[in-house]
């Protein structure tokens, strides 16, 4: 079995948000920015359960899926559809920039160090060039034993957060 950690969702999220766009982050309040990541997480969830593969919510509003290792392609076409249906996902926003995944890569390497600080064993990242070519192909959380119990997960959570 594998754990399925979306990051590449969370980057998406930000960006259905509209926290990048400077008029948007003037009348966007930090209500409406929860409101939305939670009715993004719902939808997420609920589309994946109809895929076949099962989701849950975690406190940072990402999602967390669980899935033999024969399913990884399965698993990521079904994340990928569902973020394309949700009423959130705007794909004619920009994409981040160079210097956003710069910072998500260096974020997501002080998050690797910590969890490795913590006792787990973490797999290499790639490099920050093939990094910002797919954003989403590695995250430090995916090393995460699967049989991890939910609040031992939540607790490592809190210790080393999730960019």
């Amino acid at each position: 079995m594998s754990l399925g950690v979306a990051a590449g969702l969370v980057v998406a999220l930000a960006a259905c948000s509209g926290i990048n766009d400077p008029e948007a982050a003037s009348s966007t309040s930090v209500a409406d920015v929860s409101d939305e990541r939670d009715v993004f997480a719902a939808h997420m969830k609920s589309c994946l359960a109809e895929s076949g593969f099962a989701a849950e919510v975690t406190p940072d509003g990402g999602i967390q899926m669980r899935y033999p290792n024969d399913q990884e392609e399965a698993a990521a076409a079904a994340q990928q559809a569902c973020l394309g249906s949700s009423p959130e996902y705007d794909p004619s926003l920009p994409l981040p920039s160079e210097a956003e995944l710069a910072a998500l890569f260096s974020s997501l390497l002080e998050t690797k160090a910590c969890l490795e600080a913590q006792g787990f064993e973490v797999s290499d990242p790639p490099t920050a060039d093939a990094f910002a070519e797919n954003p989403g192909m590695w995250h430090p959380y995916l090393s995460i034993p699967e049989d991890l119990p939910i609040e031992a997960w939540h607790e490592l959570n809190a210790k080393c957060p999730q960019p």
